[in-house]
């Protein structure tokens, strides 16, 4: 590890030396950061900076974008999870400002514990995934970034009420100057989560003893605070640091038809990061030093959750360092250069029985490096990639265990090779065509391979998760014919092929063990469209068909559809608006009928939801804002046993001051 670290401050030496030379520039209009940083890839960027005036999540945020799906366990505040392309939620990377948050303990990241209104954007890469972010996920990632002060003296709050006893407050100080940029951000959000919903008694067929009744012990009350600040000093370089603080406390409902009255989990996460940006006229780096640390408690005092009362605390400690160094030749290409470190640990502790068990361990290494041709003037860009990440995962073993389960020491380790391809063709100003193909790997996590306390028996013979990611896609966009101001279009085919997929395979009554048993074959198509006509009219709609089949060769599985993967997704949102007054909107979300199991014989119904809300702006900088979701009441689940709400309102009153003390 010692050596890796002095790799990287050589690294960045060699990024010092001051060379005059043109930097790589593509004709036409400039291309925001996440289009620079994945010239060839499918890239959706969401404006978050809204989100103060709406009570909102992450995870209905994500669903802007084609190819996404999200699997929530209940309303605001519940666990969710998101899935890119069919992907399975630990095969897509989660970070927040570059920093990662999905772990090796069970590599799936919960998005009601992201912090929304304290984001400016969501970047959202499906298949390939930019240098900066180390590995090559099979699905894809999600970048979360932060506000970012504005010139000059900002300051302002919001506050919003709504069904279910939800209250949310948000309030934010910012200054941004020549030399220096600072932001204070505080939000806090509760809500009793005590929504209708229809129980069928757990018994599907018997209609009889169907009936309405309200959700229990589905409370929860969370707090973020972010601090961040960046600072410019001699020869071009910036550093900047921030700190992002969470902590929630949350009831768990468990199943509609099995009420849980006690049962609760508790989680603090702090991250904290410190980073350096240099900008020269022939070479760029940044590199970023990061530590996270999540504490979470888990309470089922009743044994009404899990197999007999439990009380046990867990925590996950992460940290890792990485640079990333560009060198342009001119106007005709770019050499990139990555290479990161990063140690991550993950320990319990029976508070109950006042035992700790041993920690799992897990170190990656990771050296990448991409070549961006830009010829005929840009009109063509080829990006060849090659990633190489080395990890070892250690676990100490446990000398006993609950229900008499025992491990002994284990580790497993691997180096992995990603190559990727992707091109991009621009014959004119309002036409693209792009093409990406690569493979990507997903590391077993701890859990898979270690096993936990009771029902799950590790496995460290396990091998990672393979695919292969390809996807080809068309784009078009117009700018001010006749009454149209913007219209952009893009349609990708995908198609995903993955191997060894790990699942869990009951080995006795009580016990489980992760086995590599599974195929998968995946295809479908992305559509985007965005419009604004006679500067009033907005609209948009994110569309996705894919067919997600299991080909684990298995009699009575092949074939089937994989859990989980609707065939049919549609998002849309039209607003009539004006800058000055504010805008009325509408949205209309379509979700196809999917299976829960292997088998294909639990299926949760499609479902159609409809919203709509008015932010009226009366004077500058303050605005009031009503929405109504699920307008038709529909009693939907993305889980069986897990219920959604049905119809509710939210209000919510926003101030942003102007601008002051700009020099």
């Amino acid at each position: 590890m010692k050596r890796f670290f002095v790799f990287l401050l050589v690294f960045g030496a060699l990024f010092l030396t001051e060379v005059r030379s043109e930097e790589v520039r593509v004709e036409g209009e400039a291309v925001s950061e996440p289009e620079a940083a994945h010239p060839t890839g499918s890239v959706t960027v969401i404006d978050t900076e809204s989100a103060m005036s709406r009570v909102s999540d992450v995870g209905e945020a994500l669903e802007q974008s084609a190819g996404v799906t999200i699997k929530r366990y209940g309303g605001l505040g519940s666990f969710s999870m998101v899935m890119i392309r069919g992907s399975s939620p630990n095969q897509v990377s989660v970070f927040l400002d570059g920093v990662p948050l999905s772990g090796a303990a069970t590599g799936v990241v919960n998005l009601a514990d992201l912090p929304l209104d304290a984001l400016e954007r969501i970047e959202v890469y499906r298949g390939v995934a930019p240098l900066g972010f180390g590995g090559a996920p099979i699905g894809g990632v999600v970048n979360l970034v932060t506000l970012r002060a504005k010139r000059g003296w900002r300051y302002g709050g919001a506050a919003s009420y709504g069904s279910f006893d939800t209250y949310k407050s948000d309030l934010f100080a910012s200054a941004a100057f020549e030399k220096w940029n600072a932001l204070v951000f505080y939000s806090h959000l509760q809500s009793e989560g005590d929504f209708e919903y229809l129980d069928d008694n757990a018994t599907d067929y018997n209609l009889e003893d169907d009936r309405k009744t309200k959700r229990k012990n589905n409370d929860f009350m969370s707090e973020t605070f972010l601090v961040k600040g960046g600072y410019k000093i001699a020869y071009r370089w910036e550093i900047f640091a921030a700190d992002d603080f969470f902590h929630k406390d949350a009831g768990l409902p468990g199943l509609g038809a099995f009420t849980v009255e006690a049962a609760g989990i508790s989680t603090l996460r702090n991250s904290s990061y410190l980073g350096a940006h240099y900008r020269g006229s022939m070479t760029e780096m940044r590199t970023l030093a990061y530590y996270t640390y999540i504490e979470e408690e888990y309470s089922d005092p009743l044994g009404e959750v899990g197999l007999g009362t439990q009380k046990n605390r867990y925590f996950t400690n992460t940290w890792g360092m990485n640079a990333l160094g560009r060198i342009f030749f001119g106007k005709a290409a770019v050499l990139a250069l990555f290479a990161e470190g990063k140690s991550e640990n993950y320990a319990e502790r029976d508070l109950l029985n006042d035992a700790d068990e041993p920690t799992s361990e897990r170190v990656t290494l990771t050296g990448a490096t991409q070549a961006e041709f830009y010829l005929y003037n840009a009109r063509l860009i080829l990006v060849p990639t090659i990633r190489v990440e080395h990890y070892e995962s250690d676990f100490p073993g446990r000398s006993s265990a609950t229900y008499g389960l025992e491990s002994g020491a284990s580790n497993a380790s691997d180096t992995l090779a990603s190559p990727h391809f992707g091109l991009r063709i621009t014959p004119s100003k309002t036409f693209f065509i792009s093409a990406n193909v690569g493979k990507y790997y997903r590391v077993p996590s701890f859990i898979e391979l270690f096993g936990d306390r009771g029902s799950i028996v590790g496995n460290p013979e396990l091998d990672v998760e393979s695919g292969i990611h390809a996807d080809a896609g068309v784009g078009l966009s117009f700018k001010k014919r006749d009454r149209l101001d913007r219209l952009q279009i893009t349609s990708t085919f995908f198609y995903l092929h993955m191997e060894d997929i790990i699942v869990m395979v009951q080995n006795s009554q009580r016990t489980a063990r992760a086995e590599n048993i599974s195929r998968a074959e995946i295809y479908g198509n992305e559509l985007c469209i965005e419009a604004v006509w006679g500067g009033f009219i907005k609209s948009r709609a994110a569309y996705t068909l894919q067919d997600a089949r299991d080909r684990s060769g298995i009699s009575y599985m092949d074939g089937n559809s994989l859990p989980g993967r609707p065939r049919n997704e549609l998002h849309t949102k039209t607003a009539l608006f004006r800058k000055k007054l504010g805008e009325v909107f509408y949205t209309f979300d379509y979700i196809d009928g999917n299976f829960l199991d292997r088998s294909g014989l639990m299926e949760v119904p499609a479902r159609q939801l409809h919203g709509a809300g008015i932010t009226y702006t009366p004077i500058k900088g303050l605005s009031l804002t009503f929405e109504v979701k699920n307008i038709g009441d529909e009693q939907v689940s993305d889980v069986l046993g897990y219920p959604l709400p049905g119809r509710s309102f939210f209000g919510t009153v926003k101030y942003v001051s102007s601008s002051r003390g700009e020099n």
